[in-house]
């Protein structure tokens, strides 16, 4: 059996991608190219969901009339993706507040996926029952997929949003306050959706009454 190699990340410089460039990072080995880019189609993505189906990103993302498998009459969806290992500390509470907040969307066209980057499936389902989480998670063994959006070594966690046709709107590697808000303005944008009320304030103060949405506004659209 071939066990899964445990990636050690020293120095990490954790940058949101933005203005259709190519976010870069900083490594023991110096600078370290991510290929997802902001403003172009996310990279491609099929994976296995640890005890679910397997899940391929053109299936819910892609331009009207280039879905794979179309004659399943599938409605596009807006696809956020949340990388994360079991040795990730910021993970720990990034993970609690993703899930979190994919219930707010839940009468949504968007799903939610966790992707895990090369762990075992029994230490992530564990992982997940310490920090009470259920949901989909997606199991990248060999963390190839993890390379073309969190780079190599990974930087994680990494958050990644992807539009209806399958283009990267927003992008950020590492974990701060201000990640699950900006997520959540970038999704509710892509959705054209009022922002949740339990986030409207945090999101937008001067959107606490009305929680309303600026279809101008948002992390994505100041990428382009």
């Amino acid at each position: 059996m071939i066990r899964p190699v445990r990636i050690l990340i020293v120095a990490v410089t954790a940058v949101m991608a933005i203005g259709g460039v190519v976010a870069e990072r900083t490594s023991a080995t110096g600078p370290v190219t991510i290929l997802a880019t902001v403003g172009q189609r996310a990279p491609r993505l099929y994976l296995p969901e640890i005890d679910g189906p397997d899940f391929m990103l053109r299936e819910w993302a892609a331009p009207e009339g280039q879905q794979l498998k179309p004659y399943l009459g599938r409605e596009r969806h807006v696809v956020v993706l949340s990388f994360f290992a079991t040795w990730c500390v910021p993970c720990r509470r990034e993970i609690p507040e993703f899930a979190g907040t994919s219930a707010l969307f839940a009468d949504h066209a968007v799903l939610w996926r966790l992707v895990n980057i090369a762990d075992r499936p029994d230490s992530v389902r564990a992982y997940l029952r310490r920090l009470d989480v259920d949901m989909p998670v997606l199991h990248d063994r060999y963390g190839k997929i993890g390379e073309r959006y969190c780079g190599a070594p990974p930087a994680v966690p990494t958050v990644a949003v992807i539009d209806r046709d399958g283009v990267l709107r927003y992008l950020r590697h590492g974990y701060d306050e201000a990640t699950i808000r900006e997520v959540v303005r970038e999704v509710s944008r892509l959705l054209d959706v009022p922002i949740p009320e339990a986030w409207s304030a945090a999101v937008d103060p001067s959107q606490a009454d009305s929680a309303t949405v600026d279809p101008q506004a948002g992390p994505g659209n100041e990428s382009h």
